[in-house]
């Protein structure tokens, strides 16, 4: 029982450390969006030439209702 209550002594004091965020910016290509024109960072190969904010909004669909798989954009 020593072991448990030890255990739980520790854990009482035990803060999880903070998140470490890498930005792969500075030997990427940046381009610029076709959509808004905004400068963004290349996803690669297969880079779409958007950015991640057109990509999500040109992608956007309806769930359910009357519009149910219809587009949510006015495109």
């Amino acid at each position: 029982m020593s072991v448990i209550n030890d255990m739980t002594e520790k854990a009482k004091h035990w803060h999880e450390p903070p998140k470490i965020t890498i930005y792969a910016e500075d030997h990427a290509e940046k381009l610029t969006c076709s959509k808004c024109g905004k400068r963004y960072i290349s996803r690669g190969k297969w880079d779409p030439g958007i950015c991640r904010e057109c990509e999500i909004e040109n992608n956007a669909h309806c769930i359910g209702g009357v519009y149910d798989g219809e587009p949510a954009h006015d495109n």
